[in-house]
C-alpha cells in the first residue's frame, strides 16, 4: 500500500477492499457513515410512515395523533412558555 492510500486510509477512515487481481481500492462507502445515514434514517421512515397510516385512517388519531398534529399543538405551545413550564415543574417530581 503506497503511502498515499495510507494517508487517506488514515483521514477518511475508509474501508479498503482487496480485488482479485491484489489491488486495493478504497470503498465509497465506509461503516461509520452508514451507520449515521441509518440512524438518521429509522426514526425518519417511523414518523413517515406514521404519518401515512394516520391520514389514511389505518391508526386511530384519538389514540395515536398524527406527528403533524402533534408539531402544531407543541410550537404554541413551546412560544407561550406553558410546555417549558410544565415540563420543569415534571422534572421536578
Amino acid at each position: 500500500m503506497s503511502l498515499l492510500e495510507e494517508r487517506i486510509q488514515e483521514t477518511l477512515g475508509r474501508i479498503i477492499i482487496k480485488e482479485e487481481n491484489g489491488e486495493s481500492q478504497t470503498a465509497l462507502l465506509d461503516k461509520a457513515f452508514v451507520l449515521k445515514v441509518m440512524a438518521f434514517l429509522s426514526p425518519s421512515l417511523l414518523l413517515l410512515l406514521w404519518e401515512i397510516f394516520a391520514r389514511l385512517g389505518l391508526i386511530d388519531v384519538r389514540l395515536f395523533s398524527s406527528p403533524v398534529m402533534i408539531f402544531n399543538t407543541m410550537l404554541p405551545m413551546l412560544y407561550s412558555g406553558e410546555l417549558v413550564y410544565h415540563t420543569f415543574i415534571s422534572a421536578q417530581r
